[in-house]
């Protein structure tokens, strides 16, 4: 029998667009390389999110924002059903190191729920400090 971790999270991304940068390419940098079971041996080596037997979490970046004025800028989702891995503090680990590097964008709202089958679940949230705009990210279990 196999152990299994399931994901599924959205971040929202606040930035203003017209100050520049290419904000894609940044999110793409913070979250890293994710892979699938029928890629290659290359594409696995550059993988750099949390990854089971046949696979990693994967991650998609929508823009919503209809103006380049608009501070809602999108949102990033997060899934997965890992395969032989039941490590929940590393998947918060990488979930809070990406925004971490994140310089133009600031995350508005981060919610990620984590299902480690036999285990447990998580959910790795924001607590936005509203003096310093700080955004701390917390993992608590649930029951």
């Amino acid at each position: 029998m196999s152990q299994w971790t399931h994901v599924a999270g959205i971040i929202r991304l606040d930035a203003l667009a017209f100050l520049g940068g290419n904000i894609e390419k940044e999110l793409q940098n913070a979250f890293g390389n994710s892979v699938n079971y029928e890629d290659s041996e290359d594409k696995w080596y550059s993988c750099n999110v949390p990854c089971g037997s046949e696979g990693s979490l994967e991650y998609s970046i929508q823009k919503t924002a209809h103006s380049d004025s608009q501070l809602a800028w999108g949102v990033l989702y997060i899934w997965g059903d890992l395969r032989d891995y039941q490590d929940q503090n590393k998947i918060y680990d990488w979930v809070k190191e990406s925004i971490g590097k994140l310089q133009s964008i600031s995350v508005r709202s981060c919610n990620v729920k984590i299902d480690v089958e036999y285990h447990g679940s998580y959910l790795v949230y924001d607590l936005m400090d509203d003096e310093t705009f700080d955004t701390n990210i917390l993992m608590i279990e649930i029951k």
